[in-house]
């Protein structure tokens, strides 16, 4: 009986749970180093804006590309035991696992969860988690393997005229950052295929 299906709870637990994570392997961390450079800096600057309203700066893409790009760096040249975990958590998706898994090879999905998402580690550990992760929320909206560019809202009621001017903001916004993140689409799902596509593919992809 393939196992897969018990499997995936957890597994896509861990994957929404990772960016809040710790990384259990030092050598992960070395990919991450200072980095940043310009885009860091600015990204330090000021509160973290509300992108709903608010579109993205160059500054902000740039911050994406550059953490996303140390993303798939790592994830295409892991430690020995990432690798191994990233190969597992692929032989289970592909059904050739058809054994109980034991509790270390359920820490092998775990942490492969955490690798589908290792540009929140490297953002946490650059001190940017909070403006990162805003960031990526608007870029990977309107960009990429979860893009959904109708999306967006809370749901909860207001006054009908703050309403609308919210609408109004929000749809300026979103047109100002397509036309910001056109240029970048291309590169942006590359990496995003590389660094989520860990849970599917494997380290052999890479």
């Amino acid at each position: 009986m393939r196992i897969f299906p018990k499997i995936f709870p957890i597994l896509a637990a861990a994957f929404l749970l990772s960016g809040c994570g710790h990384s259990p392997n030092g050598t992960a961390e070395q990919s991450a180093g200072a980095g940043g450079g310009a885009a860091v800096s600015a990204a330090k600057e000021g509160p973290v804006p509300n992108f709903d309203t608010t579109p993205l700066s160059q500054a902000d893409v740039d911050l994406y590309i550059d953490v996303m790009t140390a993303a798939a760096n790592y994830v295409k040249n892991p430690s020995a035991n990432d690798r191994a975990a990233m190969d597992f958590a692929a032989q289970v998706n592909s059904g050739k696992v058809t054994t109980a898994v034991s509790p270390a090879q359920a820490q092998m999905l775990a942490r492969t969860a955490v690798l589908a998402q290792y540009d929140m580690e490297i953002a946490k550990q650059r001190g940017i988690s909070a403006r990162y992760e805003a960031i990526r929320g608007a870029v990977e909206g309107l960009v990429g393997m979860m893009a959904c560019p109708t999306c967006g809202g809370d749901g909860g009621t207001m006054p009908v005229s703050q309403g609308q001017n919210d609408q109004t903001a929000r749809q300026s916004a979103q047109k100002t950052d397509l036309a910001l993140l056109q240029p970048h689409s291309a590169e942006i799902i590359s990496m995003q295929k590389q660094v989520r596509g860990v849970i599917m593919n494997g380290a052999q992809s890479h």
